[in-house]
């Protein structure tokens, strides 16, 4: 599909009108309506306000209809054989405002559409988790599992599994069925005018984004590319002839390696009760690391058209636009798991590290999904996800759903985070 799912290195978007030094000192409330808005000039607010002029109409619209009729009863997800990590995986995307309310309203089920076969039986995982009548009761998730093990083979069978690998598939595999532009013509180096030469155009990143945005424009139209989707900029210095080079990616998640994290910082384990413990990890230290660049040498040159020879060069990735809803996943390897606490707010505040100039930068953070257990591909899967209709955070351990009294969800081995966009005005 010509897409990056930024699984590579990358970085993170620039708010205005705010006092971003003096963050910490702000009041920050959510509101749910401009009235209210009006009532709280001093404050940053978390606005549950559908009616601006940030979100693309489609999600706005979706969002406008996150109605009375959707019920609010709290429905967790029967383990039906290791199924933990695809529990914790469903409840996390089901509390993403933009895609519950686009399949509890907007969507149009088809059983006998095979094109949109995942997408299908999402949907009724959805409408089960949200419009059941009876309280108490479990869903059982047999046929989505069924789906998803007929379409990936790492999904069959009983084996555990991880969930970023079924977020990785289920955004890229939805998008493809809800695209409204079925013919992939995308190609990030497209150049429709044949009398520009590409070499220039990469020199220039603001022409080259005009190209790459216009050329995404005509390829990507769903639910899912107008939620997930962000843009990542990429440098490429020639140690031979300076010249830096361009191009924009396309990304769905961020992937921070936390045991190389701490070793670029120079972090060392320390002694804690006879017991050696890795030092905590800042979120903000993953973006530091994320936008250091890497030396390309060896195996790994680049060939250089201006130089026409194979040369070292110096290569930098960086997020020019997030999406609206931003997932950051804290690699902690597949062997041996890297235990070592993860600092993240619930307030984020990316505008340091972004390069983009017309978006947003500040986001709230509202499920997060946590793993115990010596590896990835075992243990047990949780989610905390935060209500969209009355604000209060919720576990979701298979087919138990609680209510947290404290802030469980800052203080668990978090494995990755769901951030939504805040639209500051």
């Amino acid at each position: 599909m010509g897409l990056v799912n930024c699984c590579k290195k990358r970085s993170p978007i620039i708010i205005k009108n705010l006092d971003i030094e003096n963050l910490s000192n702000t009041n920050i409330k959510r509101v749910n309506n401009k009235d209210d808005m009006n009532k709280n000039n001093n404050n940053i607010l978390i606005v549950n306000d559908d009616d601006n002029n940030i979100r693309s109409d489609s999600i706005a619209n979706a969002e406008k209809q996150f109605n009375e009729d959707t019920n609010s009863i709290k429905i967790g997800l029967d383990n039906i054989g290791a199924t933990c990590y695809m529990n914790a995986t469903l409840q996390s995307l089901s509390n993403t405002k933009s895609l519950n309310n686009y399949f509890l309203h907007n969507y149009k089920y088809d059983k006998n559409d095979e094109k949109k076969k995942l997408s299908n039986e999402f949907y009724l995982v959805i409408k089960n988790l949200w419009k059941k009548k009876k309280n108490g009761k479990s869903y059982s998730p047999n046929k989505f599992k069924e789906t998803i093990s007929q379409m990936n083979p790492l999904f069959e069978g009983v084996q555990a599994n991880d969930s970023k690998d079924l977020i990785n598939f289920l955004i890229g595999q939805m998008h493809e069925e809800l695209n409204i532009i079925q013919e992939d013509n995308f190609n990030n180096n497209n150049n429709e005018d044949n009398n520009i030469s590409m070499s220039n155009i990469q020199t220039d990143p603001k022409q080259l984004f005009e190209l790459f945005f216009k050329n995404y424009q005509k390829n990507f139209n769903s639910i899912i590319s107008e939620t997930f989707y962000g843009i990542t900029q990429t440098e490429t210095i020639c140690h031979n002839c300076r010249v830096v080079k361009y191009n924009y990616e396309i990304m769905y998640f961020l992937e921070f390696p936390l045991e190389q994290v701490n070793i670029y910082f120079g972090k060392t384990p320390v002694q804690v009760n006879y017991q050696m413990q890795q030092p905590d990890i800042d979120i903000y230290d993953c973006f530091k690391y994320y936008q250091k660049g890497e030396l390309m040498t060896k195996d790994n040159a680049i060939y250089c058209d201006l130089c026409h020879i194979t040369c070292d060069a110096f290569y930098i990735s960086k997020l020019y636009k997030p999406p609206k809803y931003l997932i950051l996943i804290l690699n902690r390897g597949k062997g041996n798991i890297y235990q070592c606490n993860v600092n993240f707010p619930e307030i984020l505040n990316l505008s340091p590290y972004v390069i983009g100039k017309e978006a947003n930068t500040m986001f709230d953070l509202y499920a997060v999904i946590c793993h115990f257990g010596p590896s990835s591909m075992g243990g047990h899967f949780i989610a905390y996800c935060r209500n969209a209709l009355n604000d209060k955070w919720y576990c979701y351990n298979d087919s138990t759903v609680t209510l947290c009294q404290e802030k469980n969800y800052l203080t668990g081995v978090p494995y990755i985070l769901f951030y939504q966009v805040i639209d500051v005005a």
